[in-house]
């Protein structure tokens, strides 16, 4: 699957090594162009990407990510177990953001979400020569491989960690308060020294085993927080 074809320059070069090419391009225009310059083996659809990558059966996923997309995507892409490796080439600032080190500017929520379901690394890099018309930013291909499934109630990981980021310089142990029950004040004593930015993966892991006893707050609820 590919989304955002564009004029099609990386689909007749992925067409020559892919049996089977589902190209979704969300402006018509563009999407007639593809049409009119790929073999038989590419199906070009209009529509949107994102959506598409949620439900997809299609083991690789490839895209020069619309920046303005490419979070969004990323999330998607967790969701279904259909996806088993992406290449994506996106902005270089979310690149930098995907692969952080705890406790730097650009760790977050997104630097979790794929450590969590994803090895990823920084494939390459693409200077902003490279494109036309040139961008303000450079960008970079990142490469993703599954190594866990989105499993029914993974929601509650994306939750926590919405409401933890939302005060990501602050006292852990506070946050945490928020974001969950009171009731289980007792279980996040291990947090008082840690801030936000410096949770790992098996921190929140940890608040996850944490919520599934007591109920975490409502969508709505965090959403307010």
């Amino acid at each position: 699957m590919e989304i955002g074809p564009g004029l099609g320059t990386i689909t007749l070069y992925a067409s020559r090594i892919a049996s089977r090419i589902l190209a979704i391009e969300l402006d018509h225009r563009l999407a007639n162009i593809v049409k009119s310059i790929v073999p038989d083996n590419v199906l070009v659809i209009v529509g949107d990407g994102v959506s598409f990558a949620r439900a997809i059966k299609s083991e690789i996923l490839y895209s020069n990510t619309p920046y303005n997309i490419s979070g969004r995507l990323i999330a998607m892409i967790a969701r279904n177990n259909n996806i088993k490796y992406s290449l994506l080439g996106v902005q270089l600032e979310l690149a930098k953001r995907i692969i952080a080190n705890r406790g730097s500017k650009d760790y977050g929520r997104l630097t979790l979400l794929v450590e969590r379901y994803f090895n990823a690394r920084i494939a390459t890099l693409i200077p902003r020569s490279y494109y036309y018309p040139k961008p303000k930013v450079s960008g970079a291909i990142i490469e993703l491989s599954r190594k866990r499934e989105w499993r029914d109630g993974d929601e509650i990981f994306e939750d926590i960690l919405r409401c933890l980021f939302s005060n990501r310089n602050k006292k852990a142990y506070k946050i945490a308060l928020k974001c969950l029950d009171n009731n289980v004040e007792s279980s996040l004593s291990w947090l008082k020294e840690k801030r936000v930015k410096d949770l790992s993966l098996d921190d929140i892991e940890k608040l996850v085993e944490i919520i599934n006893k007591p109920m975490l707050h409502t969508k709505e609820q965090v959403a307010k927080l």
